[in-house]
């Protein structure tokens, strides 16, 4: 299963225990395990995505800011 599936699945887990009829006790734990479950899922998606993108030195452009001949502006 992918990462990504699984964070949409813990998600709406969390969205239907609320309204589930467990007791308060096992609510709380289950909502921690799920909020602990989405902080390392989005931990591993963000270095995953780092490592696809690496971050490159930025280079600075400069442009002349003026009209070209025939070129209307508006």
């Amino acid at each position: 299963m992918s990462k990504e599936r699984l964070l949409f699945i813990i998600g709406l887990i969390m969205a239907i225990i609320p309204l589930s009829g467990f007791p308060t006790s096992w609510k709380k734990f289950l909502i921690s395990i799920s909020g602990l479950v989405i902080i390392y899922l989005a931990y591993v998606l963000n270095k995953e995505k780092k490592k696809l993108f690496p971050k490159k030195d930025k280079v600075e452009v400069y442009t002349e800011n003026r009209d070209f001949i025939g070129h209307k502006t508006n």
